[in-house]
């Protein structure tokens, strides 16, 4: 990888990304990492809907992404986003499974 530019290598929004997916992957309740890649991609995820999902898991005192096992039982979240958000709480659960048998780059690379 060759950086041509004023940006350092980790200072690249998609190594940010890159970094905060794996970062989910390992902490389910880091809601910093949570925040920076729930709509990335863009997947229609508001930043209501964000907090719907935030005040969820700390009234039942889950993590994040546990609140996303069944999204409707979310006050407010309509079945076509409990899909999308259950989708991404697959992928992160898939990058979890992966990273426990694989090495960095083979995540990275899945």
């Amino acid at each position: 990888y060759k950086i041509v530019g004023a940006h350092k290598f980790y200072e690249r929004k998609e190594i940010k990304d890159m970094v905060a997916y794996l970062r989910l992957a390992a902490n389910n309740n880091d809601r910093l990492s949570f925040r920076r890649v729930i709509n990335t991609p863009r997947r229609g995820i508001g930043e209501k809907t964000i907090e719907k999902i935030d005040t969820y898991a700390q009234e039942k005192g889950c993590s994040i992404m546990e609140a996303l096992v069944d999204p409707s039982q979310i006050t407010g979240i309509s079945a076509k986003m409990g899909d999308v958000l259950q989708e991404f709480y697959g992928m992160i659960q898939f990058f979890a499974t992966v990273a426990e048998t694989s090495s960095l780059r083979e995540v990275i690379e899945t």
